[in-house]
């Protein structure tokens, strides 16, 4: 929020009034910029300026097995972008995840970017379940290298 709209008199009474006020107005902001975020991704996929220099990485891993510390690392050395968990950024459900993840490793000309991806995320929540093998199929032929980490002891999170 700006800083003039922050120390206003106006939210000052809201914020004592309604502490949550500031806090709703924020996530409704940053929602409003996620979905804005899909359709340049979308935009980007239509357009499709592929890249033949271009390396672009999935970690493909169930919870807790350190596919964010590992993204983390590569990213570190400032040599790939770093993606994130793409399809759970504040709850939005991506209709065509194959597309978006396509528009977004060429969104502004990016040569190089990493994301990491769980099975909950194509097959949970969602209106139209995606089966995880035939979609990391599709990203293989597409050009994506693929990192599979698998925890040995399921039960011990």
């Amino acid at each position: 929020m700006n800083k003039y709209i922050k120390n206003s008199w106006f939210v000052k009474y809201l914020k004592k009034r309604n502490p949550h006020f500031v806090k709703s107005v924020d996530k409704t902001r940053l929602y409003f910029f996620y979905r804005i975020d899909r359709v340049v991704c979308y935009l980007f996929y239509f357009i499709s300026l592929k890249r033949k220099d271009s390396l672009k990485v999935v970690i493909f891993a169930q919870g807790r097995t350190g596919s964010t510390l590992l993204e983390g690392l590569i990213c570190s050395t400032g040599y790939i972008k770093e993606g994130g968990e793409q399809f759970r950024k504040s709850g939005i459900n991506t209709k065509y995840p194959y597309e978006f993840i396509t528009g977004f490793s060429n969104r502004f000309f990016v040569k190089r970017v990493i994301f990491h991806l769980k099975p909950h995320h194509l097959t949970k929540k969602r209106d139209k379940e995606y089966d995880p093998a035939l979609f990391l199929q599709k990203l293989q032929k597409d050009g994506w290298k693929i990192i599979y980490l698998q925890r040995e002891n399921k039960l011990n999170h």
